[in-house]
């Protein structure tokens, strides 16, 4: 049985784990190593430790933020990781380490795991939607994961979604729809250090019924519901899946299902026309959750040296 190591450089935490040719997890690594976002040598030193973890390793999966043309393994624009911007880290690390490596972009990985042995397996078209430091996004149609010309299909978060005559600050979802800016947003409010609160405090916030909390909390779940009301109506999907950290907390899903029927029921008041598309997209969370990453960094190694 070989063995793969997946590795998920996010832009804030690095993850990995120990797969199996399977899927299954043989050995889980640290889920909460800072990630060096300007500092390509500490990367790569961080990487080298890793993989000095475990005793025999048959490749490297890597799920990475940004532009990438993983045919080649060069990234174009690193995302919220500026050291990787313009290199191809695929021959850099297998120079390093001397062990083949595969990369591809974070949203394409939770799409993959997705697909191989999670919550799409049976599906032909279906989005997967991550939302962390920033916003990224997959798109799964006709049986094939879409890249687009410029490798950039997916990437939501540089979707505008306000202020459109407002030349000095154009709202993206990358700027007023991740999770940091919730945390944010909130922790201005409470006139706290953002670096202080994370998730888990919001949410506790958020169950104690703090109303300042909540009315912030309320307009980021309609805006990211927007997102994906306007989404689902290009692709017309029959799953769309929603990853990251925030997608372990079962009150957020629930939120965005029950703002996104408010939309429908909206816009049917508005139009006269009735649509039930939105129940038919059948939105959920990645099985997988915030791995999904490392198994589709894992499962894209193997689909990519199947044939080798």
């Amino acid at each position: 049985m070989r063995n793969y190591l997946g590795i998920d450089i996010g832009g804030t935490y690095i993850k990995y784990s120990l797969y199996n040719e399977h899927g299954t997890e043989v050995e889980r690594g640290k889920d909460y190593i800072k990630t060096p976002k300007y500092d390509l040598s500490k990367l790569i030193k961080i990487i080298k430790l890793i993989v000095n973890e475990f005793e025999r390793i048959d490749g490297i999966g890597l799920s990475l933020p940004g532009c990438i043309d993983s045919e080649n393994g060069y990234i174009k624009d690193g995302g919220s990781i500026r050291a990787l911007d313009r290199l191809n880290i695929k021959d850099i690390l297998i120079n390093e380490l001397g062990i083949n490596v595969e990369v591809e972009n974070d949203a394409n990985c939770a799409l993959l795991a997705e697909k191989w042995i999670g919550n799409a397996m049976e599906c032909e078209n279906f989005i997967c939607i991550t939302i962390g430091t920033g916003i990224g996004g997959a798109l799964y149609i006709n049986n094939k994961l879409v890249k687009g010309n410029n490798y950039f299909s997916g990437e939501f978060g540089y979707m505008i979604i306000d202020n459109l005559y407002d030349k000095y600050r154009l709202k993206t979802l990358n700027r007023d729809t991740s999770t940091i800016t919730l945390i944010k947003e909130i922790a201005d409010k409470k006139r706290i250090n953002y670096k202080n609160l994370d998730g888990i405090d919001v949410f506790n916030m958020i169950k104690n019924k703090d109303e300042e909390v909540l009315n912030i909390y309320r307009r980021w779940i309609r805006r990211l519901a927007i997102c994906i009301y306007n989404i689902g109506f290009v692709i017309d999907p029959e799953v769309i899946l929603i990853g990251g950290g925030i997608s372990n907390e079962p009150k957020f899903i629930n939120d965005i299902k029950l703002e996104l029927n408010k939309l429908s029921i909206e816009l049917i008041k508005e139009t006269g026309r009735f649509n039930s598309l939105v129940n038919k997209w059948n939105v959920g969370v990645c099985k997988y959750k915030n791995d999904s990453g490392k198994i589709g960094a894992v499962y894209n190694y193997i689909v990519r040296n199947s044939f080798k």
